[in-house]
């Protein structure tokens, strides 16, 4: 027996409903997913930028598989601050310290 292959399958919105187990959708449901699925264009997305769409969909799979609240995560978060906040930070105070002088030269004068 051999497998015979019958093309891409059909869209979310192009599968008709036989009346069988599960829900039955409005009309006006299956065009919002069909057109929801036709706005994200997730075949493009994909080839035009696959590492993205990889770190992404790892993302949403960490946060749905529970590790948003865990020790890694604060740890990670805590790095990041550390790494991208020190920057902000320093500037900030240069200029609050800018300010300060600048302040203080026009009392002098």
């Amino acid at each position: 027996m051999s497998a015979t292959y019958a093309g891409p399958s059909p869209a979310v919105g192009d599968i008709p409903h036989n009346g069988s187990a599960g829900g039955h959708y409005p009309v006006g449901d299956q065009s919002l997913v069909t057109q929801t699925l036709t706005a994200l264009d997730l075949p493009g997305r994909m080839t035009r930028h696959p590492y993205q769409t990889l770190l992404i969909a790892a993302g949403v799979g960490y946060v749905l598989g529970g590790g948003l609240f865990t020790r890694l995560t604060a740890n990670v978060f805590r790095m990041g601050l550390r790494v991208g906040g020190h920057p902000l930070v320093q500037r900030e105070l240069l200029g609050v310290a800018e300010a300060a002088l600048r302040g203080r030269s026009n009392q002098s004068s």
